[in-house]
């Protein structure tokens, strides 16, 4: 090894390495701070979509609620009939029973001339 004279530095293999393995450490540490700043942002990009598709379901959801809590009143005001719909006649309830036990069994053809649609 050779010491140069003023500049504080010891010039040799050792030293060179030393630099070399150091420069490589800060270039790989550099790739990875990029690669974990790109993931980063991507996870900000998708976290920023989802919390926007959410607020946007909710906005439609609760106009939803709103039109239907409207209807309801609406049907209550009329002396109509308020709430979900009256269950089907027995005889209808059967045919259609019986049309879906045929629809299960994997006779679709059958399963569409028993169940008529109106």
């Amino acid at each position: 090894m050779i010491w140069i004279r003023g500049s504080g530095v010891w010039s040799g293999s050792r030293t060179t390495r030393a630099c070399s393995n150091s420069r490589s450490a800060l270039i790989s540490w550099r790739s990875s701070c990029a690669n974990w700043q790109g993931s980063t942002e991507v996870l900000q990009n998708t976290d920023e979509g989802l919390r926007k598709q959410q607020r946007d379901l909710y906005a439609d959801l609760e106009k939803r609620l709103t039109a239907l809590e409207g209807s309801l009143k609406a049907g209550a005001a009329t002396g109509g009939v308020a709430g979900p719909a009256a269950p089907a006649a027995p005889d209808a309830q059967s045919a259609y029973n019986k049309a879906i036990e045929v629809l299960k069994s994997g006779d679709y053809a059958a399963a569409a001339q028993q169940l008529p649609i109106s």
